[in-house]
């Protein structure tokens, strides 16, 4: 019986102008059901391009997956067909967007666009779909549900957009949700209240959080377990606090120094 989340072998090369370049070469990473695993690495890492991977929506060219598994729930999800992952996408397995801006459509009012995602991954009539958007809206700490339906994202604040988006991606029920360096164009403050909202819905939905960042110190907040990201290669993976409290590479000790003490719970 496998994991309920679990990479092996897994090696995704990038076609250039000079041959192909190894971008992911990753051995083995679990993820527990009902967990936040956190997943750090700088720009270039590779972060984003397993977070397509695993989605099914990886470029491909100049994207090339050399080999590997990756099991969902027992399945291997490089196996299945775009057919078969066009339904897992959204209902099982969700992401929230980094750029709310370029993520959401500026012509379509965000109650249109939920309700679009709704419809089209649940099957239900256009007033069931309403209903759902406005319980999602409000399960996202936005106030006046029934007004930012009829809002456009120009309309809102950056902090609103990002809450619309974790809507957006909460609105099929998915049980696994890869966060993709989702507080980066956020000020510190609505950083906080975005963390604070991700962990609490995880807790209350029991849902699953690859949460993927550059920062440590958001990580170090959330997080249960994370794995240090580095050229392609998982260089160090364990608990959180295992992880702060006695780092083992290079790369992760840097890391750690440019938190700030007070965030690193120690």
């Amino acid at each position: 019986m496998k994991n309920y989340f679990e990479i092996e072998n897994l090696q995704v090369n990038y076609q250039t102008y000079e041959g192909e370049k190894n971008i992911l070469d990753i051995e083995h990473l679990v993820l527990e059901k009902g967990k936040t695993f956190g997943l750090v690495g700088e720009s270039g890492s590779g972060k984003s391009v397993l977070a397509q991977t695993i989605l099914g929506i990886l470029s491909r060219p100049p994207g090339v997956i050399k080999k590997g598994k990756i099991f969902f729930n027992g399945e291997d999800l490089l196996s299945k067909s775009e057919k078969a992952m066009r339904k897992i996408r959204g209902k099982q397995i969700s992401m929230i967007f980094q750029d709310p801006m370029s993520t959401l459509n500026p012509v379509f009012t965000v109650g249109t666009q939920i309700t679009k995602v709704i419809q089209q991954n649940q099957g239900v009539n256009k007033k069931e779909a309403i209903k759902r958007v406005i319980e999602k809206i409000e399960l996202v700490k936005i106030s006046d549900a029934q007004g930012i339906m009829h809002a456009y994202p120009h309309e809102l604040s950056g902090g609103q957009r990002q809450r619309i988006i974790i809507a957006i991606a909460l609105s099929c029920d998915a049980e696994l949700l890869i966060a993709d360096e989702p507080t980066r164009n956020l000020d510190v403050t609505i950083q906080a209240g975005i963390l604070k909202l991700i962990a609490k819905l995880q807790k209350e939905l029991n849902v699953s959080v690859l949460f993927i960042a550059n920062n440590l110190g958001l990580v170090s907040a959330t997080c249960d377990h994370l794995a240090m990201l580095h050229k392609g290669k998982i260089i160090e993976v364990g608990t959180t606090k295992d992880v702060l409290r006695n780092p083992q590479h290079s790369y992760t000790k840097a890391f750690i120094k440019a938190i700030p003490k007070e965030k690193t719970n120690e």
